[in-house]
């Protein structure tokens, strides 16, 4: 590259400086504006260059060349960037604008970079502000510059504070360029070069019309139906279609596609709603907008739908690109591929969406694509997985009238597997005195039957000792590839006359003799060897022994093990690699290290390996072949869950691999066929193994499998088949013919499939940029393995002949098929556990707890809902759910910590008997606690029993109890309830994991799993791959081209996880097997926990799920009573003062400017987030029923935001009238007259984001519901439940009660609980010193989760203090390890909040002073362990207090 630079500027004269930045110059690219006599270089170097050396190259350019401006554009590796790189980002900046500006405010600056943040701070020396360095865009001028040079995202902040006005001479220029310089550069150098069609085909400057049918059209690679378009926006007015790639700005245009992706969204003044449409023909993509009035809405057809579009095209600014503004768009329908065959085949091999970033087909798209081309059934073979399975069967019932297969493409090892072949018992060889014949042989290339040999190196070896060599060179009759030769050194000119394979594997034989030959990958040697001897009917029946086989057995503490890590392990030093004479020595070598091995663990002879490795062989060491395995039927179905589960249990390695002994274990009820290229018997095709070791391997298989020549050509490409083209393409039909031969010779079927990675040949390029992010060498070759149909499968296998070829293709294939069961992986129904009377345990509690609370007989209210809802839970087998979440409560509040429940639980009354939630959904009402008087509010008007006043019982004169929030049960279970319970509960996180092992007390270990996740890549993952892919290309798409291509890869599985506290349980008459496979989450082979195979989402309604959730408030509830004796269930909610947290801070007794805040509800769960605060602030909520509305529409989705805030800003309706919760539409409306079965539907239409029918609309009118209220339904997207928002409130407001009345105790126990962020020395330093850190991060223009954690810990911290309330210090007498404790009026801060104290090390100073064993600082280190920077911290934070440094007396 350094004299290709030279050669492109000849007249320059580099200084030897220059010489060096050229030197590093990976590649490069210049552009010439020779009217302005301007030069750009793009370049890029393989290290960081000195950025002076780069700008004299620079002048030096312009000099040579006598040019007005020489820019060079560097990029360096991202692993480059760090602080240090401020100093060049100042560098350009002075360089572009002047030196003034960096001398100016640069000067005696800080920097601090955050990798994991990707945030680089700029700290100005004192007296300097950044604000005027902001305003002018330096700090956007610097993250293009990172961007560019380092392909870095970076935030970058300058910070400063002004002591004087000072601004720069220049800075005037600066504060119109800065911001745009950089990056204008960059687009004057790309602008006209986005293209709208990654890959653009051939033919596609035109549409075509079907000659048959004028209906039919192609545009771009795909074809369409237009005869009966639907209208779906404006009027047609255009005749002509063109193509995507033909639309230009400033034409009227009507073009063909389908749509991949649609947004919505509202304009800023909220009265209408901008589409934007992503349409492709799959030759280009364009952007289609249109924009609505909301009165106007548009009823789009769902992705993947094909329309005509007419309208205007015109280049946008915002999406930098040419888009079509839409004025007519209509459906029509695309044309796909058919089978047209009267008998379809059927595909045995096909792999979905999680096959991990392999596999793009959708399992929807492949059934239904199936039953459309009238196959019988289909197969479903994913890597190493089932969990397609659940998606599958859910197809299956949307598409009836096809039966799906289940299986999987396994990864099988022979753990028979031996090292030694071609042996019996008379071939023992001790390893002492017995005679080896060590040899290694090159070679033209990798396939024994196309490739010859060029070397043959051997050498006998007795005893440790070396007794004799052979070698020569060997004349393979053939070209020597160049690759080769610069692998091996072996030239033509070096064989041609050596002696030929018959003579040099001849004379090889004669001196091997009788002896074993030892070979490293002795496969593969062997194969070239028999292949002479085979074509030249010589005889070959030496043993051989395979020392990779003996590493891999013996060597369980590497995992490679070439010649040259073995080498290397056993530190044998360097060796010339690729020459069979040396390669023998090496492995002389090694062979002498395994004999040594092997002595020590009792092996000494040849026998003794074959037994041993019979009995302790590793399957995580062996390599793994693939292996179709298909189930048949309900036992084959269990049996795979077993494989499954225990190849990620137990023989995980990379990837989930199943011993061949195990198979044969679970083999009943499954088919097996022999896979792919990667397949055992394939594999031994290619090493050329004898006809006897075929016939073995085939024989253990149900049917043998053969694919496509076209799926197999990387064997060709690859050279794996020979250099010679021709033989290697005749030896891929040669391959299939043994095949087949094998499959009549043991009566087997041979069942052509393809391998199928991706539905249409298209698609083909989603999977090139994921093999491309994961650095893929050979990502960008074609596979074309994508859905064929039946003709073009059998024109695939024409060189078998017709009959053959449809024997295979077809017949075959349907046999295996009809062989199979129809089978469901997932059963019918539901499988809760048994408890023995649960039905009447619950009933007794209920009616109990009942009485206790309104007394006998039971209010009609009261006993008709838990009438109804005991009859409910009974009939459906729910009773037993219930006592569990009680005894997990009750086990709970054992250990002294309160549950709270989440979710729409709290809708169940029998839950609030039961102990279950603290919500009572009740109609509002007040009850004496004494005489049992009550009063329900049924109308409506109260919306919360804690809003009503409070009132004595007239007579008993004692405090009546104001309880229940009006929530109806059937949002918990259903209407009819039917619906399977999710009770979601809240532990505190110190007892979370004893809950956990509660479950397994109760039921069982072994009925006891955690919920499993399926992750699955997001459109932000997948533009990272894609920005990788066509920057690899030097492609410059447009955005809706991009989208097109990231759209094919969403959805694609990832990894796998875990639910945060799902807890599965499987009843004790039945196993695991017979739902789901298990593993461990995220392929972690030593982690503890055990998963469901299959994501729970697809369990949901057949097993039961507990969600043990962690929480802080039943944390801080028992720190606050521990530090106030109260009760938190005693707290009132409609305590005066409390209710004034969320309209002023005046019951905290401060001002709002010293809190930057109107309101005082920092701290309190839900309601301290900038964005509730501000919600509170627009609203004024008055209550606990108004809380519940904010609460509820601060969890949903286009609830808030562009409809419930407009229509309380505009005085439509107040915040007890806006629709907040879920259940509050159900309420609403049965309180407005409707039906409660319309009421619910309507509710669950709403909640689930589906919108209003034509007949809910009319129910709503008929009884005068307002339109107002209607349209917000219309806008609803997701919607909380409020039982869910109640229990949040409740901890709110008791919290809150601890605030105002109780505050030392508040602040001591919210850092006790979340201590995460606390910054012991800050808090020290003062409330000033906290303001203004506060200051720093409110003024950052993006913050991370970890910087909003710091914004709130500082925001509570600030509060504390401005109410007089201060931390004391560390003080190892006196602080507690983790816990601020109240003292005196202040809080003394634990040892653990000392920056740089990790939790042991406070945890053993802390028992070491309480214990009294440590008297001296001497005898805390070594009592706590304690190493010199912990002690050092000690120090110099005055810790110590009167601790003497040792018990030594000193008398001088």
């Amino acid at each position: 590259m350094k004299e290709e630079f030279k050669k492109t500027f000849k007249r320059l004269c580099p200084s030897r400086a220059e010489e060096e930045v050229i030197q590093k110059i990976q590649s490069y690219k210049v552009r010439i504006d020779r009217e302005n006599k301007t030069i750009e270089i793009d370049v890029v170097f393989f290290e960081l260059v000195e950025y002076k050396h780069l700008f004299a190259l620079e002048d030096s350019i312009k000099k040579a060349y006598e040019l007005n401006s020489v820019r060079f554009f560097p990029s360096y590796p991202a692993k480059c960037f760090s602080e240090k790189c401020t100093e060049r980002l100042v560098a350009t900046l002075k360089r572009i604008f002047g030196s003034s500006i960096g001398n100016g405010f640069f000067e005696g600056s800080k920097t601090e970079y955050d990798a994991d943040e990707r945030r680089l701070v700029i700290l100005l020396r004192d007296g300097l502000s950044a604000r005027l360095l902001t305003e002018s865009g330096v700090d956007k001028f610097f993250e293009e510059c990172v961007a560019h040079q380092f392909g870095l995202n970076t935030k970058v902040f300058l910070q400063g504070q002004a002591a004087v006005n000072y601004e720069a001479p220049g800075f005037q220029t600066l504060r119109e360029s800065a911001s745009r310089v950089y990056r204008q550069l960059k687009e004057e150098e790309t602008q006209g070069e986005k293209v709208s069609s990654f890959s653009p085909l051939e033919d596609a400057d035109e549409v075509f019309y079907d000659r048959d049918n004028e209906n039919i059209v192609k545009s771009g690679g795909m074809e369409f139906d237009i005869a009966n378009p639907v209208a779906i926006y404006g009027k047609s007015r255009i005749d002509d279609l063109i193509p995507i790639r033909k639309i230009t700005d400033g034409d009227i245009v009507r073009f063909v596609g389908r749509m991949f992706d649609i947004e919505s969204k509202e304009n800023y003044d909220g009265n209408k709603i901008n589409y934007k449409l992503y349409m492709t023909d799959l030759d280009s993509s364009v952007i289609v907008r249109l924009s609505l009035n909301k009165d106007n809405t548009l009823e789009m057809p769902g992705k993947q739908t094909c329309l005509i579009v007419e309208g205007k095209a015109a280049y946008n600014k915002f999406d930098d690109e040419v888009v079509v503004k839409g004025e007519y768009i209509a459906s029509v329908k695309p044309v796909n591929r058919k089978d047209n065959h009267p008998t379809p085949r059927v595909e045995l091999h096909m792999h979905t969406i999680m096959s991990a970033l392999d596999a793009l087909s959708n399992p929807e798209d492949i059934v239904r694509t199936a039953l459309e081309w009238g196959m019988p059934a289909f197969a479903v073979t994913d890597h190493g997985n089932l969990q397609a399975f659940p998606e599958i069967m859910k197809a299956c019932k949307k598409y009836k009238n096809i039966k799906p297969i289940y299986g999987m493409e396994g990864y099988l090892v022979d753990d028979s597997a031996r090292a030694i072949f071609e042996y019996n018992q008379e071939n023992n060889v001790s390893f002492k005195d017995g005679t080896f014949v060590i040899f290694d042989i090159e070679t033209t290339g990798l396939s024994p039957k196309n490739c010859g040999i060029t070397q043959i190196g051997a050498l006998k070896y007795r005893g440790g000792e070396i007794i004799d060599c052979f070698e020569t060179f060997v004349n393979p009759e053939m070209p020597i590839p160049e690759e080769i030769t610069s692998l091996t050194g072996i030239t033509d000119d070096m064989v041609k006359d050596a002696p030929s394979q018959k003579e040099a594997v001849k004379a090889f034989l004669e001196y091997a003799g009788n002896h074993m030959l030892v070979a490293h990958n002795a496969q593969f040697d062997i194969g070239f060897i028999r292949k002479v001897t085979s074509d030249n009917r010589m005889k070959f029946t030496n043993p051989f022994l395979d020392t990779v086989s003996v590493s891999r057995f013996i060597n369980n503490d590497i995992f490679r093990h070439t010649l040259d890590a073995l080498a290397k392990y056993f530190k044998l030093g360097e060796f010339d690699h690729h020459r069979a004479g040396d390669d023998t020595e090496m492995l002389a070598k090694i062979f002498e290290q395994l004999i040594r091995k092997l002595a020590v663990n009792g092996i000494l002879d040849t026998d003794g390996v074959l037994e041993e490795m019979s009995r302790n062989s590793d399957p995580k060491r062996l390599k793994y072949h693939h292996i179709i395995i298909l189930v048949k039927n309900r036992i084959g179905l269990k049996n795979l869950y077993k494989l499954v589960s225990r190849s990620n249990l137990e023989y995980f390695y990379r990837y989930p691999r199943i011993p061949k002994t195990l198979l044969k274990e679970y083999r009943e009820g499954l088919i097996l066929g022999s896979a792919c290229v990667e397949g055992e018997l394939y594999q031994a095709i290619l090493d050329n193994k004898k006809q006897s070791d075929l016939v073995k391997i085939a024989s253990f298989y149900d049917y043998l499998e053969i694919q496509p020549n076209s799926n197999n050509h990387f064997l060709i490409e690859e050279e794996r088949l020979g250099a010679d083209k021709a033989a290697a393409e005749k030896q891929l039909c040669d391959n299939v013919l043994k095949i087949i031969e094998l499959g009549e010779k043991l009566n087997k079927p041979v069942c052509a499939t393809g391998d199928v990675h991706f539905l249409n040949e298209e698609d083909e390029i989603y999977r090139k940029i994921l093999q491309f992010g994961m650095k893929f060498q050979d990502y960008d070759r074609n596979t074309r393995l994508y859905f064929k149909t039946t003709q073009e499968m059998l024109d695939e296998f024409s060189f078998l002949g017709p009959k053959k070829a449809e024997e295979v293709v077809i017949t075959n294939t349907r046999m295996i098929a009809d062989m199979i069961e129809n089978i469901k992986p997932i059963p019918d129904g539901q499988f809760t556990p048994k408890i023995d009377g649960a039905e009447e345990e619950l009933t007794q509690i209920c009616h109990s707890t009942a009485y206790e609370i309104y007394g006998k007989p039971l209010p009609d209210i009261v006993r008709e809902r838990m009438d109804k809802e005991l009859n409910s839970i009974i009939k459906n087998g729910f009773a037993v759910l219930y006592i569990i979440a009680r005894r997990l409560v009750k086990n709970s509040e054992e250990h002294g910590y309160l549950v709270g429940s989440r979710g729409s639980v709290g809708s169940s009354f029998i839950a609030t008997l039961a102990g279950i939630s603290e919500v009572n959904p009740l109609p509002p009402h007040r009850l004496c606690p004494v005489c049992k008087k009550i009063e329900f509010f049924t109308d409506g008007k109260i919306a919360s029993g804690f809003d009503l006043p409070d009132t004595y019982c007239e007579k008993c004169k004692v405090k009546m109890i104001q309880d229940g929030q009006d929530i109806p049960f059937e949002t918990f279970l259903g209407f009819h309830g039917e619906k399977a319970p999710d009770i979601d509960l809240n532990f505190s996180s110190h007892v979370q994991g004893e809950a956990h092992k509660y479950t397994e007390v109760l039921f069982g270990k072994e009925n006891i799993f955690r919920a499993g996740t399926v992750g699955t890549l997001q459109k932000k993952t997948c533009f990272g791959f894609l920005k990788d892919f066509l920057q690899s290309k030097g492609i410059n798409l447009t955005k809706a081209e991009q989208n097109r291509l990231i759209s094919g890869m969403v959805g694609v599985k990832r990894t796998t996880g875990q639910h945060p506290g799902g807890i599965v349980v499987i009843p004790k008459e039945y196993d695991i097997y017979d739902f789901t496979p298990v593993q461990h989450p995220a392929d972690k082979a030593g982690s503890g926990v055990i998963t469901t195979h299959f994501a729970f989402e697809y369990l949901h309604d057949t097993l039961l799920k507990l969600d043990i959730l962690g929480h802080d408030a039943p944390t801080l509830y028992k720190v606050l009573e521990q530090y106030t004796g109260i009760d938190v269930r005693t707290i009132p909610m409609n305590d005066s003062k409390v209710l004034e947290l969320l309209n002023s801070t005046e019951s905290i007794g401060i001002k709002p400017e010293q809190i930057g805040s109107e309101i005082a509800t920092f701290g309190l769960p839900e309601l301290g987030t900038k964005y509730v605060r501000q919600m509170i602030i627009d609203t004024k909520p008055k209550n606990f029923s108004d809380l519940v509305q904010i609460s509820g529409m601060s969890h949903g989705t286009g609830i808030w935001l562009g409809n419930g805030d407009e229509l309380i800003r505009n005085g439509i309706c107040t915040i007890k009238e806006v629709i907040g919760t879920r259940d509050s539409i159900m309420i609403y409306l049965m309180h407005r007259g409707l039906d409660s079965s319309i009421a619910f539907k309507i509710m669950e239409s709403v909640r689930k984001g589906k919108g209003l029918s034509e007949e809910m609309e009319n129910a709503m009118r008929e009884k005068n519901v307002p339109e107002w209220y209607i349209a917000s339904c219309k806008k609803i997207k997701y919607m909380f439940p409020k039982a869910h928002a109640v229990a949040y409130l409740m901890a709110a407001l008791r919290i809150g009660w601890f605030k105002v009345y109780h505050p030392v105790a508040f602040y001591a126990s919210y850092f006790t609980v979340k201590s995460d962020s606390f910054d012991g020395l800050l808090v020290m330093e003062g409330a000033e010193a906290i303001r203004k850190k506060l200051e720093e991060y409110e003024n950052m223009p993006e913050i991370t989760a970890k910087d909003e954690d710091t914004i709130v810990f500082l925001q509570i911290a600030s509060e504390m203090l401005a109410r007089d309330i201060h931390f004391l210090p560390v003080d190892i007498y006196k602080s507690e390890p983790f816990a601020f404790v109240p003292e005196d009026g202040k809080i003394r801060l634990p040892l653990s909040s000392l920056n740089g104290l990790g939790e042991t090390a406070a945890a053993n100073i802390h028992r070491a002073i309480k214990d009294g064993t440590a008297t001296t600082l001497e005898e805390l280190k070594t009592l706590a362990c304690l190493n010199k920077n912990v002690v050092e911290i000690l120090q110099q934070n005055n810790c110590l207090g009167g601790l003497p440094i040792s018990d030594q007396i000193s008398f001088f």
